[in-house]
Order: C-alpha cells, then structure tokens, then sequence
C-alpha cells in the first residue's frame, strides 16, 4: 500500500442466535455487511478500497484517510443499531 492508504482491522459481530439458527452463526450476517460494503463503496467512498472478509474478520484498506475514518464511524453507528459492539483497540486505522 502506498503512503496515503490506510488499512482497518476488526472483526465482525456475528449474532449466534436467531430463527432456527440453534445457537449457530447466522449466516446471513456476513452476506448483510457484504451488502452494506457494496452500497457504502458506490455511494460514499471517494477513492480506492478493499474489503476481505474471512469468517468474522476483515481487513479493509482504503486509499483516502477520510474515506476509512467515515467507514469506520459509520461501522460503529450501524453495529449499535443492531446491539453489536465494536472492540476497542482492534479498529484504529494503521
């Protein structure tokens, strides 16, 4: 990554309980963030990004600072809607 791109680290909240779930993962849940990543990308982002996602971690690398500080904020807003935490220390842009 070049010196202008940033990359977060977190993982992502995973309800383990819901309809007919019997305490396993939903796995709708990562399908949903995917989602929210698709439209976050085409409706706010102004530069480059990339988002991997393995299980319930990700990496996102974000060409313009701002770019990442406002997905990050915005993560944190959605996952409060939703009653899921974000962990301290694991989602400071590098």
């Amino acid at each position: 990554m070049g010196s202008d791109t940033i990359a977060l680290r977190h993982s992502i909240p995973i309800p383990q309980s819901g309809p007919g779930s019997n305490g396993s993962p939903a796995p709708s849940s990562g399908v949903t963030f995917d989602l929210w990543v698709r439209h976050w990308r085409k409706h706010q982002a102004t530069g480059d990004m990339v988002v991997v996602r393995y299980a319930d971690d990700i990496v996102a690398g974000f060409e313009n600072r701002a770019d990442a500080e406002r997905f990050l904020a915005e993560w944190k807003e959605r996952m409060q809607k939703f009653g899921a935490g974000v962990t301290p220390g694991q989602n400071a842009p590098d």
